[in-house]
């Protein structure tokens, strides 16, 4: 009966307490500390750039692609369509005389939405040629040239978007932008 009388009086002053210790915890632990947590995804500023023709064929011959900026000239060369097969679904590569510059040849795609995801099918003989440039230009200047006609000369300006893969808070923030050609004949 004595322990009864005890306990009787000990609990509530027990819930007192840990209401107290719990609430002032909750207050410390929301004024200061920051909940989330950074993640350490890395991302950089730059430009990605599509070339493609009209119609998404190439006639064979041997291309020379200029991409020029306010920093740099670049120019590269490749002939095909035949003969370029590299990795990962690309077709190959244009050699640049720059070696921070890789401009790769991919297949053009068709993709459609499966229950798991995305299935992409490439399109027979229908290729485009991708890069991605460095830094924050703030326009492109695209030759192509076949067998030394010339079939392209444009420029683009250049639009950034800021991207923040770990929250804006954590850093880092990084601008890129997209440019795409389009050759009126292959």
């Amino acid at each position: 009966m004595a322990l009864a009388r005890t306990l009787a009086k000990i609990v509530p002053l027990l819930r007192s307490l840990l209401t107290f210790v719990f609430g002032f915890g909750a207050l410390i632990t929301h004024e200061g500390c920051s909940s989330r947590a950074c993640t350490l995804v890395s991302c950089d500023d730059g430009a990605n750039v599509t070339i493609k023709t009209r119609d998404g064929t190439w006639l064979p011959g041997k291309y020379t692609l200029t991409l020029s900026t306010d920093r740099t000239i670049v120019t590269c060369e490749a002939s095909f369509p035949e003969g370029l097969v590299g990795p990962n679904g690309t077709l190959g590569s244009l050699a640049c005389d720059d070696a921070a510059v890789v401009v790769t040849v991919f297949p053009e795609t068709i993709c459609q939405t499966i229950p798991n995801g995305t299935s992409c099918t490439p399109v027979p003989d229908h290729f485009e040629i991708r890069t991605r440039l460095a830094g924050t230009p703030p326009s492109i200047d695209v030759a192509v040239e076949r067998d030394d006609r010339e079939l392209m000369h444009a420029n683009q300006r250049l639009h950034y978007e800021e991207a923040a893969p770990n929250g804006r808070e954590c850093g880092p923030i990084c601008r890129g932008a997209s440019a795409a050609f389009t050759l009126t004949e292959p």
